[in-house]
């Protein structure tokens, strides 16, 4: 159930975007500003 909602979670972030932009946003893209954040956050 936790993968569902995560799932659930990264398409609303890139319906978020991609109505904020007004274009497509590439899921890996943005998957990869989070893990660049996270490691930096992580490494704080």
């Amino acid at each position: 159930m936790s993968s569902n909602s995560v799932l659930s979670s990264e398409q609303a972030l890139d319906d978020y975007f991609s109505a904020l932009l007004g274009e497509e946003v590439e899921v890996t893209d943005l998957e990869h500003e989070l893990d660049l954040l996270a490691q930096e956050l992580s490494s704080a």
